[in-house]
């Protein structure tokens, strides 16, 4: 992945159109065509308004002191959610298996507000949480025994400099409370093993093409290895594995990042989906930035 994009101050209010949320894949069909998050719209199109003073220059791309945030709903909630930085509206309409633009968003703490978007403001969630400029970083909205939902901060920072013909995938379970998966090639070498609820796996090395993978839990001993690499190279494992609760696939592109995010509560009625996601994908500041005459 390419190093993380600068950022500019969050505009102000009065010249923004509320960014929409629009699903990344929310499917566990064996065919995900739509596995990214789209890429932002430019200025004239979104209605986001920057000021380009504030803006990194196309001569000096790298300002520290801006990051970017974008939001992912994984919550069972029943109703659409909204989401406001500091009292100012990120997006309307944040419901299950959706994700977000990168955002502007400026180094140091920033208070995240989550409401009904419908019905009366009532706040669900009020929390503080840490940004470092020149990083991106995924939110995830995500169910909790204790307040009901809670927001669970994911770097993006990918993987750097993967070996030729490869990228790299990891895989995060936020599905439900107590959850503890598996991922599996569909040939049955584990690739992540015991993934508890809230983790994030760290990124492996994954060779180009189009892998399906399965989600279960294996009866293996606890001393059985996952395989270094997603590759064609990887030896087929003798390994028993209980019957897969999901199938899915990835397309992978040398030198991408991915994340499986495992979401869904079958008992609050929202199937077990895989939602994939491109990390440190072309950004809105980048496309600003590469405007900006020198």
């Amino acid at each position: 992945m390419s190093d993380t994009p600068s950022a500019a101050a969050v505009p102000d209010s009065s010249g923004c159109r509320i960014a929409e949320y629009v699903s990344a894949c929310g499917s566990a069909l064996p065919d995900m065509k739509q596995d990214t998050a789209p890429l932002p719209q430019a200025p004239e199109e979104s209605g986001i308004i920057l000021e380009e003073e504030k803006l990194p220059s196309a001569s000096d791309p790298m300002d520290i002191s801006f990051g970017e945030v974008r939001f992912l709903m994984a919550a069972s909630a029943p109703h659409p959610l909204t989401v406001s930085i500091d009292g100012m509206i990120y997006g309307n309409n944040a419901s299950f298996g959706t994700i977000g633009e990168y955002f502007p968003i400026s180094d140091g703490f920033h208070q995240i507000s989550i409401y009904y978007t419908s019905g009366p403001r009532i706040l669900l969630l009020e929390k503080v949480l840490p940004f470092r400029g020149g990083e991106q970083a995924t939110v995830v909205i995500a169910d909790s025994e204790a307040s009901g939902i809670d927001l669970i901060p994911v770097s993006d920072t990918a993987c750097r400099n993967p070996s030729s013909g490869y990228g790299c995938l990891r895989t995060a379970n936020m599905s439900f409370s107590g959850s503890v998966f598996d991922l599996l090639l569909k040939t049955g070498e584990p690739v992540f093993r015991d993934i508890p609820y809230t983790a994030v796996t760290p990124y492996k090395q994954a060779e180009e093409g189009d892998w399906s993978f399965q989600v279960s839990s294996l009866t293996c001993s606890d001393t059985y290895r996952e395989i270094p690499a997603i590759s064609l190279k990887s030896s087929f494992s003798s390994c028993l594995w209980i019957a897969p609760v999901l199938d899915f696939q990835v397309s992978i592109k040398a030198g991408k990042s991915y994340t499986a995010y495992l979401i869904g509560d079958p008992w609050a009625g929202r199937p077990l989906q895989a939602l994939i996601t491109e990390d440190g994908s072309r950004s809105l500041l980048q496309e600003l930035s590469s405007r900006i005459p020198l």
